[in-house]
């Protein structure tokens, strides 16, 4: 873990962002992938392999990654969305039925998300040089695929809150942020987010442009800005200063853009601009939570936290 501020700032003299029109896919890749049977995967065997490839049929999962953070999707009132392996498993709450589908690439799956504008679920893919592919809810047709956001794995997705932005979170290697025009299947701005892991980030509910990640040993406050050299994605590192250093995984922008986070032994922090103000904690210095705070919720002016 990175020790001080000043080695923050050290390892994150990263190139600028940069806008990517030409990375916008053509109507023809567009339409090609809309078969939805060429985007499950399928079994395969390594070179020269002797065992027959349908060997095994899949009958049943009983599997739920618990130490995938951020693994459950609303998808609609009775439905929730999960994530296990290669696996996407659709379960019905009131009828306790559930059913599968296998990921596109085969590598796995990195995160899913809802648009809270849209009936469209976004499934981010891991593999070599994953997609991410939007499906209409609950036909699961394909709206579009959006490529060239990471090399390996996505780590997290979230919409803006009018549901026409997608922000998405690259892991290892790349750690790239890239902010998606989905509807255009085009890359709006790019660049690294950090050096070390990102498990969160998010748009502002309240503030238009304005996002957060955390992850390692960091937190950072990006704002799309509008420059005489085209838009830009802005970040600033946040300070611990006399505070340890911590991984965080929960965070949220409030409507006065204060920003309150998690910490690793339970308590809130608020951060305003890139400070710490404040370390919330119960009565009697007794921790918020025994682990680390992993969401908030922000509902008819009170705030809710859950920890891992």
């Amino acid at each position: 873990m990175v020790d001080t501020d000043d080695e923050i700032d050290a390892l994150e003299n990263f190139p600028e962002d940069q806008e990517n029109d030409d990375k916008t896919i053509s109507e023809e890749e567009i339409q090609k992938y809309y078969d939805v049977e060429t985007h499950i995967s399928k079994p395969f065997r390594v070179k020269n392999g002797t065992v027959p490839i349908n060997i095994l049929e899949f009958d049943y999962s009983f599997s739920y990654d618990c130490q995938k953070y951020f693994n459950f999707c609303v998808a609609d009132p009775n439905t929730i969305i999960f994530a296990s392996g290669n696996i996407i498993h659709f379960l019905d709450v009131t009828t306790k039925k559930i059913w599968f589908r296998r990921g596109a690439t085969g590598g796995g799956i990195g995160h899913i998300i809802k648009n809270p504008t849209f009936n469209h679920i976004a499934i981010g893919e891991n593999g070599i040089d994953p997609p991410i592919i939007i499906y209409d809810w609950p036909s699961m047709e394909i709206i579009t695929r959006l490529l060239g956001g990471t090399k390996r794995q996505y780590s997290h997705l979230h919409y803006s809150s009018d549901g026409l932005l997608l922000v998405s979170q690259g892991a290892n290697p790349d750690y790239f942020i890239t902010i998606w025009k989905w509807q255009e299947s085009k890359i709006l701005l790019q660049c690294k987010s950090h050096s070390q892991s990102v498990f969160n980030v998010m748009f502002s509910t309240f503030v238009p442009g304005s996002l957060i990640s955390c992850g390692s040993g960091h937190i950072k406050f990006w704002r799309m800005a509008q420059t005489f050299t085209g838009l830009k994605l802005k970040s600033e590192s946040g300070r611990f200063g006399r505070t340890e250093i911590s991984d965080i995984i929960g965070a949220y922008q409030m409507p006065d853009k204060k920003v309150l986070s998690g910490c690793e032994w339970g308590n809130i922090l608020l951060w305003d601009e890139d400070l710490i103000k404040f370390e919330i904690s119960k009565r009697n210095k007794e921790f918020c939570h025994t682990k680390p705070i992993v969401q908030f919720e922000y509902i008819n002016a009170e705030l809710f936290t859950v920890g891992r």
